[in-house]
């Protein structure tokens, strides 16, 4: 594909792969004798006027995002009026050429700051009272070519800065996962790890003062829910008839996990109380779960699941099939102690009415 030109914009407000810029009123009626376009009423009319960039006369305020890359967008500036789109992704138009264009350019437009991206090379476009102040470096690989740690960085002491790129960022992101669902696939199978999401909530969290509570809210509720999977472990109690003496009935408590609603092991399964939580001590492979008969490769468990802890997550990896869940720890936690308080309430009503019950028994490690 080649080396690709991408946008990043700060000011006036933050824009991911694109950057839109526009006319000062009081320029309007120059501008237009300058630069031809053409208005078609309500219609949002884009014309090309050099190299990846756009007029657009917008009637409403609502601008498209012009990118070869990312998923399309309208960005509403709330105010009808003339903009200017540069497009992001592409391969050229950012030359010593555009530098002379949009000089001429800048003396129309209102304040902005906005960054090309090419290889190891981070151009900086700023415009002040209608005049362009360009800075170019190859310094950028001392960022990592990662324009975030570039902003961190160079604007550390302007923390609403900051909580906003990381606010726009956590929306590209929505709008690029709902794009990959669309097309049929799995955005973390094909474009996520898991650390992305992780790295993005502290982002978000490190800044929080500087976010709205509904807003904040919503994007790492929305994060968090890409990050873990559910897990629900809880006690169901059946009455049994013994083997022995068909007239014999007796309460059957044991443990059901479900992952994602779903049984993660086969109905004639168990789950091994002391596997599971020896496994919320420490890192290692456990038989968490296992044949009725207590063997577990009879049902097919040659291996165990590799548990995984880390500061709120827990990484289980199934090493039969590399399956792998990710849980929040306390929600376990919180489990386990349900389970374990409702065993005591059974084991105790049940012996009130003289029935025996054979709760998770021998296998349960009481406190």
């Amino acid at each position: 594909m080649g080396i690709t030109n991408d946008l990043y914009q700060l000011k006036p407000r933050i824009i991911n792969s694109g950057t839109i810029l526009r006319v000062r009123k009081n320029k309007e009626a120059a501008f237009l004798k300058e630069y031809t376009i053409v208005n078609q009423g309500n219609d949002t009319h884009v014309q090309g006027i050099f190299s990846n960039t756009f007029i657009i006369n917008s009637e409403d305020g609502k601008i498209q995002r012009i990118s070869l890359f990312a998923t399309d967008r309208i960005i509403d500036f709330y105010e009808p009026g003339i903009y200017i789109a540069i497009q992001s992704g592409s391969k050229s138009g950012f030359g010593s050429d555009f530098n002379e264009f949009f000089t001429t350019m800048a003396t129309y437009l209102e304040d902005a700051l906005f960054y090309v991206l090419w290889d190891d090379i981070i151009s900086r476009y700023e415009i002040i009272n209608g005049t362009l102040n360009f800075r170019s470096t190859r310094n950028f690989t001392h960022w990592n070519c990662l324009f975030e740690e570039y902003v961190v960085d160079n604007y550390a002491d302007s923390k609403q800065l900051l909580a906003d790129f990381y606010v726009e960022k956590a929306n590209e992101m929505i709008l690029r996962h709902d794009e990959i669902i669309k097309e049929g696939e799995d955005p973390k199978e094909r474009y996520y790890d898991v650390e992305d999401y992780q790295e993005l909530v502290q982002q978000l969290l490190n800044y929080k003062s500087h976010i709205t509570p509904e807003k904040l809210t919503q994007l790492t509720n929305w994060l968090d829910a890409q990050i873990y999977d559910s897990i629900c472990a809880e006690l169901v109690v059946t009455a049994s008839q013994s083997i022995y003496d068909e007239n014999e009935v007796y309460m059957q408590g044991k443990f059901e996990i479900r992952i994602n609603t779903e049984k993660p092991y086969a109905e004639s399964d168990i789950i091994d109380p002391t596997e599971l939580l020896n496994s919320m001590q420490q890192d290692g492979e456990y038989f968490i779960f296992s044949c009725c008969c207590g063997v577990p490769s009879c049902s097919g468990w040659e291996k165990g699941i590799q548990v995984e802890h880390f500061d709120t997550t827990i990484r289980w990896t199934n090493l039969n099939t590399w399956k792998e869940w990710y849980f929040e720890k306390q929600r376990i936690i919180d489990d386990l102690a349900c389970i374990r308080e409702e065993d005591n309430v059974y084991e105790t009503f049940f012996a009130k009415k003289e029935i025996e019950y054979i709760g998770v028994g021998y296998l349960w490690q009481k406190e």
